[in-house]
């Protein structure tokens, strides 16, 4: 029997510890990611003043926030709130020291800081381009300042392959992953 054909949809950076986890499993993998990760160069500055500013803590919700700040910026001793454990995790694995886990939601993150910090407490908020929910809005509710920066822009990809579309018509592909 053939070893299966598993196909990854994620960025290359979020995917490499899947493929060889299928790898060791025997499958032959075909990456294709769905989305490509631009990070904003441009707000180099602006990320360090508003660092400097000393918030009370920076909020990353996404990996790739985290790996956005540890490639924009040389601090590492600020405290940041993950979203969730992936986020900390990476987080960790980049030098950041100072790293507390939310609970793996927007909700559990709102939670966690409106428990974790007063009314009046300022914060660093770090993000992609577009987002589901609109902290700056929500956290002020409670009294709370954030300053969004936005760090990266994730681009969904305008097309699949020639080499994908003809795996998929000649029904190579055993399962894919998104």
């Amino acid at each position: 029997m053939a070893a299966p054909t598993i196909l990854i949809t994620r960025a290359m950076s979020d995917s490499e510890e899947l493929r060889e986890q299928l790898q060791g499993l025997g499958c032959r993998i075909i990456h294709e990611p769905l989305t490509d990760i631009f990070l904003n160069h441009t707000v180099r500055t602006e990320l360090s003043q508003a660092i400097t500013s000393d918030p009370d803590a920076i909020i990353v919700t996404s990996r790739y926030g985290v790996r956005a700040l540890a490639s924009l910026s040389q601090y590492r001793d600020m405290s940041l709130v993950c979203v969730g454990a992936a986020t900390a995790e990476v987080a960790l694995s980049l030098g950041f020291s100072r790293v507390c886990i939310a609970g793996g939601s927007v909700e559990h993150l709102v939670n966690y800081i409106v428990d974790a910090f007063d009314p009046g407490s300022n914060f660093l908020y770090l993000s992609a381009k577009h987002v589901r929910a609109d902290l700056e809005e929500i956290l002020s509710t409670h009294g709370m300042k954030v300053e969004r920066i936005t760090l990266y822009e994730a681009v969904a990809s305008e097309r699949l392959s020639d080499t994908l579309l003809e795996q998929l018509k000649r029904g190579h592909i055993d399962a894919a992953t998104f």
